[in-house]
């Protein structure tokens, strides 16, 4: 139960896309924002009663999350209840679907409800962690480029001490 609700049905023989919000677009959901695309996504249901969430593009894909976690194909995933959708950097979707509600990718209770801060914050912490790992891949490279350097120039420092000797 995010904060403020909208609810948008997805049918079964009509996908419900989602583009940039402009007076020529024809998206059922339209959106402005940095990241939204002009065609950006589409929920399909698939025949077992499914939903796959996709991007429309390949620009799209990095602006498109669930759970907090950016899409990696333009397949898109199949959404479980309860997943948490983020669309651009700040639109924030619940994904309800009562036909599947044992699947669900955690609980939403009265209790305990799914806030538009819980997922705010998954996608933020999704965020960090691969700016860590990229931060961390640099970091490694680096530090092999410079024992590689340093293994040449000691190569280089050997083979000078050998020639000079020789020359001695």
């Amino acid at each position: 139960m995010l904060d403020r609700k909208v609810i948008y049905d997805i049918k079964a023989d009509e996908p419900l896309t989602c583009g940039r919000r402009n007076k020529a677009a024809s998206h059922k959901l339209q959106l402005g924002g940095t990241g939204i695309t002009p065609d950006h996504c589409t929920f399909v249901t698939e025949a077992d009663g499914t939903v796959r969430f996709k991007p429309l593009n390949e620009k799209a894909m990095e602006h498109c999350k669930v759970n907090g976690v950016a899409l990696k194909s333009m397949d898109g995933v199949i959404l479980k209840p309860n997943d948490r959708i983020c669309l651009g950097p700040s639109a924030i979707f619940l994904f309800k679907n009562k036909a599947h509600e044992g699947d669900a990718s955690m609980e939403d209770t009265d209790e305990n409800p799914i806030s538009f801060d819980t997922a705010a914050e998954e996608v933020a912490q999704n965020e960090n962690l691969a700016e860590k790992a990229e931060q961390e891949k640099v970091r490694a490279d680096q530090e092999a480029a410079a024992k590689k350097m340093v293994a040449e120039l000691e190569a280089k420092m050997e083979a000078e001490r050998a020639a000079n000797a020789a020359a001695l």
